[in-house]
């Protein structure tokens, strides 16, 4: 029992730079979950209920074609400002969208547009968040870093959507949107703010290789791709699931490969191990009792 450590969730609030992304990206949350319920609200009015499937599935097509690619260039790229240049690019994608809207000329082919404009930019944001977490807290309190992310999201959930019915109602759907918008400056802000740890960039393959990289680790992973065999207790069923080791201050195909496996589990809470705690917890036994 004397490995045994007592869990510390607010433990990665000591850290000042996980402070300010974790703010930052609560309040894009739940600005983003405001924009979704409003975005829905503002296509009904305009062609109907059945037009919205178009519009998610424009969007996150703009998000998948840009997942790996992200975490391609996540390794050869400060993570800090990928993040900063997608929340600025999205902040003009959604801050277009609530103009024109305001202007009374949105129409069905605009959202489409601008909407996957934001899913670009969120696939461009996800893979460098998520190497970017093991950046601003030490190692033992990346578990508490992914609570608290996991916390913000599914909050923002429940506080998004009663945010923009309320505003919907009062001040009109442009109003829901240029909120969303401000979201993103006041994520880049805090972004800007934060002093992560220098990382060495690592000699990278070519970003195709890397992405198919990644896809190919996510092919050997079942439950990555819900295959529940493992957990049913069918010994029989063969199980793929590799292990690789990389003492590198960072590795090539890391964020290649953590993009992939975000494109298969969003939206849980993405953050990619980096490769030295990896390679610790296997030399060392006391490293998994932790």
């Amino acid at each position: 029992m004397a490995g045994l450590r007592r869990v510390r969730v607010f433990h990665a609030l000591r850290y000042r730079d996980f402070r300010l992304l974790f703010s930052g990206q609560t309040i894009s949350l739940i600005g983003d979950a405001a924009f979704l319920t409003a975005l829905g609200w503002r296509t009904y009015t305009l062609v109907g209920a059945s037009r919205f499937g178009i519009v998610l599935f424009c969007q996150a097509t703009g998000l998948l074609a840009t997942l790996l690619i992200g975490g391609a260039l996540a390794d050869r790229i400060s993570r800090q400002k990928m993040m900063i240049v997608s929340d600025v690019a999205r902040f003009v994608a959604v801050g277009a969208l609530a103009a024109v809207d305001a202007s009374g000329h949105l129409n069905f082919t605009l959202i489409v547009v601008l909407a996957t404009l934001m899913g670009l930019g969120d696939g461009f944001f996800y893979p460098a968040f998520g190497g970017m977490v093991p950046l601003v807290v030490e190692p033992g309190a990346i578990p508490s870093a992914n609570s608290l992310i996991g916390v913000a999201r599914w909050s923002s959930l429940l506080v998004g959507p009663a945010l923009a019915a309320t505003i919907y109602g009062v001040a009109g759907s442009a109003t829901v949107f240029a909120l969303d918008a401000a979201s993103f400056l006041v994520s880049a802000g805090f972004l800007w703010m934060t002093r992560p740890r220098a990382v060495e960039a690592a000699a990278g393959e070519g970003t195709l290789r890397e992405i198919w990289s990644g896809v190919r680790y996510v092919a050997g992973v079942p439950l990555a791709l819900g295959d529940d065999r493992p957990l049913l207790g069918r010994p029989d069923a063969p199980v793929r699931l590799r292990s690789r080791c990389c003492c590198r201050s960072s590795s090539s195909s890391t964020s290649g490969r953590a993009s992939a496996l975000t494109a298969s589990s969003l939206p849980s809470s993405v953050s990619a191990p980096s490769p030295e705690r990896s390679c610790s917890a296997r030399s060392s036994p006391a490293a998994g009792e932790a």
